[in-house]
């Protein structure tokens, strides 16, 4: 019984941890490809790519702001971006699925 309720509590745990994993996934703007970028609500393949475009030409941008210098995306679309943006750490495009 006692092993019951500790395997109980585990799972509990690993399952808040998972969910709080794909909660705080974010999208560094810096490394991700087209196909990611375009899964973002708001981004399509065109704005994907000039993001991509303006990153090549300009370099790495430094912080999630940096992104309204990009020919099509505005103070309104970074508002509503801004919580899944990051210019640190990896992207996968699971972590994209999980966003959207």
């Amino acid at each position: 019984m006692l092993f019951k309720k500790a395997l109980t509590k585990a799972v509990g745990v690993l399952v808040l941890l998972g969910l709080s994993a794909a909660v705080s996934a974010k999208v560094n703007i810096n490394t991700a490809t087209v196909e990611e970028l375009s899964q973002l609500k708001n981004i399509g393949e065109v704005k994907a790519k000039a993001i991509v475009e303006y990153r090549e030409a300009n370099g790495d941008f430094a912080k999630i702001e940096d992104i309204v210098l990009v020919k099509g995306i505005g103070e309104g679309i970074f508002s509503a971006l801004k919580e899944d943006l990051s210019v640190e750490g990896e992207t996968s495009f699971e972590d994209v699925q999980n966003l959207k």
